[in-house]
């Protein structure tokens, strides 16, 4: 989800425009009564900073700041006014604009549901599964997402979509929530919880699903009225402890799914790995790679989550959660070490 999305870049663009007018309107007032000592108008100010703004330069006389204080002023607002022009507008204005004219000739987009529906909150990876099996046993879902860049995706799919944020009131009600019969949150830990709460405002007998990525927020979560919480190291750890049993049955499979594009695979460290002899936190596997590290077996052993300060031994064999791009950046730093899917 993009904080700094199309529609935010408009809000301050519009803010700093709004900001810029009352600051010349009142620094021309000021100037001219102050300095210059002449009486003007609220009409006056205003055509001077319209003027001035747009970079006509044309004054009537009485108009006109004559005094190098309200020269300089003048230059300033000029330079403002040319900024938003040739900087703002194009970068800002422009696109925004070509998006709504090739939205405004695309074929209308698929409406809500009006009941019966599951309100997907966020649309992550996971939401995109959780999306595909709800419509695969014959249930509708409408998204709500922020991030304008899915925009594409979510039309060319058909899928119902609200652009906004699943913690606000209107939001929800766009999506029905009164008449959906489920809702299912896959964002942020923080934005999940704002979420849940304001649906347990508006629908308290409605089942709710989420995500949390973080022990606490799932204890949160169920304090909120949350019926069922997923998190990735609860299936990661139940993989593991059927790993640790040489167990592989269909609940390892179930376990999976819940993750929609993550998977686990393990690795054999040879000798000549650049992370042996290196600690978790040296390696910085998660970020050159993405990939979370939740487990390292050593002579039979599973040292689960480990540590930062956990060196990587020659024979490691080194259990990490990801996708698959993400795993083929880890393949590639591993010099072409194919993974095994566990």
């Amino acid at each position: 989800m993009a904080l700094w999305n199309t529609r935010t870049k408009i809000k301050i663009f519009g803010i700093a425009l709004a900001l810029l007018f009352l600051f010349s309107i009142l620094g021309f007032v000021l100037i001219k009564q102050r300095v210059e000592g002449q009486e003007v108008s609220f009409i006056q100010a205003l055509y001077w900073t319209i003027i001035t703004i747009a970079t006509v330069g044309y004054y009537p006389s009485a108009v006109a700041l004559t005094s190098e204080i309200g020269l300089a002023f003048t230059v300033v607002v000029v330079v403002s006014g040319l900024m938003a022009l040739f900087l703002g507008v194009p970068s800002i204005v422009a696109p925004w604009l070509e998006e709504k004219l090739r939205r405004a000739g695309k074929a209308k987009r698929a409406p809500i549901p009006t009941g019966g529906h599951v309100i997907v909150v966020g649309y992550t990876d996971t939401a995109r599964h959780a999306v595909k099996e709800l419509n695969m046993h014959g249930f509708a879902c409408v998204v709500i997402d922020d991030d304008t860049s899915n925009i594409d995706e979510l039309e060319n799919k058909n899928i119902p979509f609200i652009i906004g944020d699943g913690s606000d009131d209107k939001d929800l009600l766009a999506a029905n929530i009164y008449t959906a019969i489920g809702l299912v949150v896959t964002g942020r830990d923080d934005k999940n919880t704002f979420a849940c709460l304001t649906s347990n405002k508006l629908r308290p007998d409605l089942p709710i699903t989420a995500v949390a990525r973080n022990p606490e927020t799932e204890k949160l979560l169920y304090k909120i009225g949350v019926n069922k919480v997923v998190t990735p190291k609860n299936a990661v750890g139940r993989a593991l402890a059927k790993r640790a049993l040489g167990r592989y049955d269909a609940a390892l499979t179930e376990g999976k799914s819940l993750l929609g594009d993550l998977e686990m695979r393990q690795y054999t460290l040879s000798s000549d790995n650049y992370i042996v002899g290196k600690n978790l936190r040296e390696s910085e596997l998660g970020k050159r790679t993405g990939i979370i590290v939740v487990g390292a077996w050593r002579q039979g052993d599973l040292q689960a989550s480990p540590p930062p300060d956990f060196v990587f031994n020659p024979d490691d064999i080194l259990v990490a959660l990801g996708t698959a791009p993400q795993f083929l950046a880890l393949e590639n730093l591993f010099a072409g070490i194919e993974g095994v899917v566990i």
